[in-house]
């Protein structure tokens, strides 16, 4: 079912962000835009300040990220860009991050923020692999399930560091991950050992570790 709904999902964000939305521009240069946007497959964003205007394309040179207006049913609000809807509201928010991996940090990609705060929350939604032929020929389509992946970081670094993923068999234990993150944090921790928190309560894991620790140094 948690499948299902990551591919529903994916489809529905593909649809969605193939539109023009009403969308907030946050600039590099500290300049905001209100307009129109639309947020394409090669990391760009294209802009318009309304349907007469000429587009402008922006990308992570010129643009930290934006926000994007959610005009959706309300199914289509429960199931848009992956199965964790806690942290919605009338708008979606993207920023350009880095994934640092182990030998090196890719380029800047637009991630959609689930939880702000002193330890931030980030995920994207991407297909399963192609499906290929016994030739190894693509034919079309794609032979797994939808990916959702998880990114973590400290408030305002632009860098995020991979945490878990649901959807597609992939992905490590909840609990070993969380733990590998929290286990310095005992009032987190201990609802991790205890099952409180499952990897379904991964936003609500984020909320109340800002809530009891974001004002430490």
């Amino acid at each position: 079912m948690r499948n299902l709904l990551l591919l529903i999902a994916l489809l529905t964000s593909c649809n969605v962000f193939a539109q023009n939305k009403q969308a907030t521009l946050y600039l590099r240069n500290g300049e905001v835009l209100k307009g129109l946007a639309r947020m394409k497959a090669d990391q760009t964003v294209k802009f318009r300040k309304d349907k007469e205007s000429e587009p402008v394309i922006y990308n992570f040179r010129t643009l930290k990220g934006l926000k994007i207006n959610k005009t959706l049913s309300k199914r289509e609000d429960v199931i848009l860009l992956g199965s964790f809807t806690t942290y919605n509201k009338d708008f979606y928010t993207f920023h350009y991050k880095m994934i640092k991996k182990k030998r090196y940090t890719t380029k800047p990609k637009l991630l959609r923020l689930l939880v702000d705060g002193k330890m931030a929350l980030y995920s994207e939604v991407s297909a399963g692999a192609p499906r290929m032929s016994s030739s190894g020929m693509p034919m079309g389509g794609t032979a797994g399930a939808p990916v959702e992946r998880f990114y973590i970081c400290n408030e305002n670094q632009d860098f995020v560091t991979y945490f878990l993923s649901d959807g597609g068999g992939i992905g490590k234990s909840f609990k070993k991950a969380a733990l590998a993150v929290f286990k310095d944090y005992p009032k987190i921790a201990d609802r991790i050992k205890d099952k409180t928190y499952k990897r379904r309560d991964i936003v609500e894991m984020l909320e109340d570790f800002n809530r009891i620790y974001g004002s430490r140094k």
